[in-house]
């Protein structure tokens, strides 16, 4: 406390833009995944530039969907790198994005619990 001013709180400009971005992708979430299919078909046949599209699709998709571990799915095509140009192919044409938006928005009517008596996990309806 200098001068009879205090701080109470900053608010750092990356904060309200990640906010900003975090918002328009939720609200949208099935255009975003639409979005992402779309543009890796196009980007499909570039072999760098699809390297960086998965990534890139792989970071949108961990801000919107609520099982963050789905969207690591997205970079099935990185871990078959030289298996030539069928691969490439079949990343363009299957919407993973898509796929995985369906697959949350199925798997969140779920939850997983501890069994009260055992040591395993139950799957039940919210």
């Amino acid at each position: 406390m200098v001068l009879g001013v205090e701080v109470v709180d900053i608010d750092p400009s990356h904060r309200k833009l990640l906010q900003r971005l975090k918002s328009i992708f939720n609200k949208n979430k099935l255009v975003t995944a639409l979005a992402l299919d779309i543009i890796d078909l196009f980007f499909a046949n570039v072999p760098l530039l699809n390297t960086i599209w998965d990534i890139i699709t792989c970071a949108v998709l961990l801000v919107i969907l609520k099982n963050k571990y789905l969207a690591f799915f997205a970079l099935w095509e990185l871990i078959l790198p030289g298996k030539g140009f069928w691969i490439k192919e079949a990343d363009a044409f299957i919407p993973t994005a898509t796929i995985l938006y369906f697959i949350d928005k199925k798997m969140s009517k779920f939850k997983i619990v501890k069994h009260p008596f055992h040591k395993e996990f139950i799957i039940g309806k919210k």
